[in-house]
């Protein structure tokens, strides 16, 4: 554990910011204790706000934080199934989104090629047929 005590003066309509430059590290699951669930106690800390120079004078005010517990993250095994399974999920989202844009492409590129060559021009149906000797019968349209 680290102690940091500190005297500031803080002048009037300002602030303050305290940066602790934290690098985490990576124990060995032996070196865990019995119980790793209950965590890491962190002490609390102490604040002393005084209006004048005399820190923990008179008129100064001590402000003391709650005290926490850290919890670590604990290695157990299913972490290697989590990982196999995102990592194998993403894999087939991407091939998916390749094989898809690949087949539409192709798709569309082998139907205009066989719409231009094998696909003759419609004839005429019945019905069309019909309807167009009936006009001419009538008088609304020439014969052609």
């Amino acid at each position: 554990m680290t102690l940091y005590l500190s005297s500031i003066n803080i002048p009037p309509v300002s602030s303050l910011e305290i940066r602790v430059p934290y690098q985490p590290k990576f124990r060995n699951f032996e070196l865990y204790n019995s119980d790793p669930f209950r965590g890491v106690d962190i002490i609390p800390s102490r604040a002393v706000i005084s209006p004048h120079a005399s820190v923990c004078g008179t008129g100064s005010t001590t402000i003391y934080s709650n005290s926490l517990v850290f919890v670590p993250p604990i290695p157990d095994m299913s972490m290697p199934f989590n990982v196999i399974s995102l990592t194998s999920t993403i894999y087939v989202l991407l091939m998916g989104i390749v094989m898809n844009s690949l087949t539409k492409k192709g798709h569309k590129r082998l139907t205009d090629a066989f719409d231009k060559v094998h696909r003759p021009k419609k004839e005429d149906t019945g019905l069309k047929r019909k309807l167009k000797k009936l006009l001419v019968k009538i008088g609304l349209k020439k014969a052609s």
